[in-house]
């Protein structure tokens, strides 16, 4: 089994079929602050509010929601692999997990959405966007978005869907995915921090949550 992230939802692991040699795995260490751009969705709704991702390696992640005020959580969500630990910081309870194998790898996943129907664009991981996008021959060119400014453009189509991954100086800015050529979300990037160095405290348990299924270990 695969551990995944979906964005949205902290607290689900999407299963999402990768290619066997497609593996990524930043090092250094990677720090991404990112939010959604839902269509429809009100201004105020939890899925625009920033969240973090680190990861390293192909072993260790780390995501960081803000409370959300309807449910009343604040999720935490530490991978040391095989171990997985969700935690809520509001009750200080959660969940540890441990990945059965024989695989043991954290994937970023940036979509994890079963209604994709690529296989390549819902496979995509926070940290390869680039090196991924180019390998299947993405095409690229300058464009001007209309919030973004000057900026290049990668875009990659199969069917019916498309993503277009906007670029300044090689970092991402903003990864739209459309269908029928209407957007249906977007990934802004608010921070991209690649290169940093290796903080092991940041994967291990986190201290003060008793988390149910350690027993298990």
């Amino acid at each position: 089994m695969i551990l995944r992230f979906l964005v949205a939802v902290l607290s689900m692991l999407p299963v999402v079929a990768v290619a066997a040699d497609r593996v990524c795995a930043p090092s250094p260490m990677l720090r991404v602050v990112t939010a959604l751009d839902v269509p429809g969705a009100r201004r105020d709704h939890f899925v625009r509010v920033p969240k973090t991702l680190y990861r390293y390696g192909e072993r260790y992640g780390r995501i960081e929601e803000a409370r959300n005020p309807e449910s009343g959580l604040h999720l935490l969500v530490v991978v040391d692999e095989p171990h997985l630990w969700v935690a809520d910081r509001v009750s200080q309870t959660g969940n540890y997990q441990r990945d059965q194998g024989p695989t043991f790898r954290f994937r970023a996943a940036i979509f994890g959405d079963p209604s994709i129907r690529s296989t390549f664009i819902n496979s995509l991981e926070f940290g390869c966007e680039v090196a991924w996008l180019s390998s299947v021959g993405a095409a690229r060119k300058k464009v001007r978005h209309e919030t973004l400014g000057a900026v290049e453009r990668l875009e990659y189509s199969e069917g019916n869907e498309s993503v277009h991954l906007y670029l300044r100086s090689d970092t991402p800015s903003r990864l739209e995915l459309h269908r029928d050529s209407q957007l249906r979300v977007a990934v802004q990037y608010l921070e991209y921090e690649a290169g940093l160095p290796f903080e092991p405290a940041l994967f291990q348990r986190p201290e003060g949550i008793r988390f149910a299924g350690e027993d298990r270990k």
